[in-house]
């Protein structure tokens, strides 16, 4: 019994996964595509936090234009990119 609760939550653990992966990807407002190109990117910022430890985490923000290679939509979104620091 114990080996049948261990595949339903590796089962389980992995639905969670797929869906947390599924609805975070980036797609494009008009048509859901995934196919779209990167225009260009601005820096607006950088900050850091205190990680775990000694360690800062630091994170630059961008504001970033897409063009979807399918219908030819072009949109606007900010985008975090973090590095960490030791």
């Amino acid at each position: 019994m114990e080996t049948l609760q261990d595949i339903l939550v590796l089962i389980g653990f992995a639905i969670v996964g797929f869906l947390g992966w599924y609805f975070s990807r980036q797609t494009c407002p008009s048509c859901k595509n995934t196919n779209f190109t990167e225009l260009d990117r601005q820096h607006l910022k950088t900050y850091q936090k205190k990680g775990v430890g000694d360690s800062y985490n630091q994170y630059d923000e961008y504001k970033v234009n897409f063009k979807c290679d399918d219908c030819n939509h072009t949109w606007t979104d900010r985008v975090k990119e973090e590095v960490r620091l030791n």
